[in-house]
């Protein structure tokens, strides 16, 4: 140690030196590990970032702003279709009223409704089957499954306004009203359970409803009547507030040579006029053809929302949502 003697001050500071260069090797060292890390996370945030950016559209500002406005804009459509199919003019409340909450309720509730048709028939001179029961056969002596309950009396407040709409057309006859065999997915029981005359198969080619969009109940209406009752008939359905679409409309003759003689005359004739002489009455009344009258069966959809869709977010402050 003799040379540490002869010069402590320089060899002091030459270990001092070499102390700080082993220390900074090693924190040196530590740094470049951190910093593989850091790049190494770098490089992966920084090849999300820009599979982030090439998706279509890219999560700009102004992309967002344009899907909010296309968004507004479609749901400014939606608004319209709901008014224009009467999806929206009438209170759901009020028209189905409170659902019975039993099977003795719900069957009291298909008999109101049967009595009040049959009522109503013979007080517009209509002729009705003597045991008709007005698309309620299945429970002439029991009411619906609890399970059933609420689609039966969804039913029953949609076919007595087409059944009154019908009575009072100035048909000639009621023939029968059914409704539509559930769809795929709906209640097997409503099937097990329900009279072959209640149900009618629905043709895909003739609904207008639309997946995850709009559903709907459909009904088949047939009647004997002249034109115009099936026009009357028409006229309540698509002038109400309710959502109504008229999917098909058949036409069969019900009068046989032996019968056209025994034709009533028009009641309601447009031509009569009380300002005219007797001769030009009475030759109004006569139908320009004998046998015009014909059974008419017409497919009817009740719509419905499938699904209800969002406020746009520019919309939200002016609703006050």
């Amino acid at each position: 140690m003799d040379w540490m003697k002869k010069n402590p001050l320089f060899y002091g500071a030459l270990i001092v030196i070499l102390a700080t260069i082993l220390v900074s090797l090693w924190y040196m060292s530590k740094q470049a590990a951190l910093l593989a890390n850091l790049e190494s996370e770098y490089e992966t945030k920084s090849r999300a970032f820009e599979l982030y950016l090439k998706r279509s559209p890219a999560p700009t500002r102004a992309n967002l702003e344009a899907l909010e406005g296309n968004y507004a804009e479609l749901y400014s459509l939606y608004e319209r279709t709901q008014v224009a199919l009467n999806l929206n003019t009438f209170d759901k409340e009020l028209f189905f009223g409170e659902v019975p909450s039993s099977k003795t309720d719900s069957f009291f509730e298909i008999a109101r409704y049967v009595e009040s048709a049959r009522s109503l028939a013979g007080k517009e001179e209509v002729e009705v089957f003597e045991g008709e029961r007005f698309g309620f056969d299945t429970y002439t002596n029991f009411g619906p499954d609890l399970e059933d309950i609420e689609t039966v009396h969804h039913q029953v407040k949609i076919m007595e306004f087409l059944v009154h709409s019908a009575l009072k057309a100035g048909i000639r006859e009621f023939v029968s009203i059914q409704r539509e065999l559930p769809q795929e997915g709906g209640n097997a029981s409503v099937v097990d359970h329900y009279s072959v005359s209640d149900l009618f198969k629905l043709d895909a080619m003739d609904a207008t409803r639309i997946d995850g969009v709009i559903d709907s109940d459909a009904f088949r209406i047939k009647f004997s009547s002249q034109s115009y009752g099936l026009r009357n008939f028409l006229n309540q359905v698509v002038n109400s507030s309710l959502p109504f679409v008229v999917c098909k409309i058949e036409v069969g003759t019900t009068v046989t040579p032996d019968e056209s003689a025994k034709r009533d005359v028009i009641i309601d004739s447009p031509f009569l006029n009380p300002d005219e002489g007797s001769r030009v009455m009475e030759a109004a009344q006569i139908p320009i053809i004998a046998e015009n009258e014909s059974e008419f069966t017409i497919t009817i959809e009740f719509l419905k929302n499938a699904k209800t869709f969002e406020l746009p977010e520019s919309w939200k402050g002016e609703t006050g949502a």
